[in-house]
């Protein structure tokens, strides 16, 4: 209400002076309510997060048991128990490159005192040296007789084959 002690001045004063306070009333709700709305949204995001976070995924496997026959290969086995007549192949071939080598951390180790391993390599494939027999072998060798040609204590270490060869059998 007007007074008659009021100018027109001031009470143009008095209204400003309301609005200004009614607009920071307004920009104080507003405020709160944009952080209302983020916090909502943020809060939200989290529960949908934790909702539709993927389970890890089990993985089943059923184990069924199976009646199998033992397949066994004689001819294999048979090959690992005795897989070379040594003295039979060298006394065929006649002869070949020889030299002694250390054992590497994998061969078998009997432990003999005097022993050595042989390696043998270039046996001929034919009378003329012509052709090479594709065939090296180590093997263990002690006793008197570990540098001879003809050792029968000779311990078949490794053999490797690269190629045929008709008297390998």
């Amino acid at each position: 209400m007007l007074s008659y002690y009021q100018t027109p001045q001031t009470i143009h004063e008095h209204v400003v002076q309301h609005l200004k306070k009614v607009l920071n009333i307004l920009l104080t709700i507003a405020l709160i309510g944009v952080l209302c709305l983020f916090g909502f949204l943020v809060a939200g995001i989290l529960v949908i997060q934790d909702k539709y976070e993927p389970e890890p995924k089990q993985h089943e496997i059923e184990i069924t048991e199976y009646e199998i026959e033992p397949f066994i290969n004689k001819k294999m086995i048979e090959f690992l128990e005795n897989p070379i007549d040594l003295n039979e192949y060298k006394s065929i071939k006649g002869q070949s490159l020889s030299s002694v080598t250390n054992g590497t951390k994998y061969y078998f180790t009997p432990q003999i005192k005097d022993s050595i391993y042989y390696h043998y390599t270039t046996f001929p494939n034919n009378s003329l040296w012509s052709e090479i027999a594709p065939f090296d072998v180590v093997v263990f060798k002690y006793g008197k007789n570990k540098h001879t040609w003809k050792d029968k204590t000779e311990i078949l270490i490794e053999f490797t084959v690269s190629g045929k060869d008709s008297d390998l059998k």
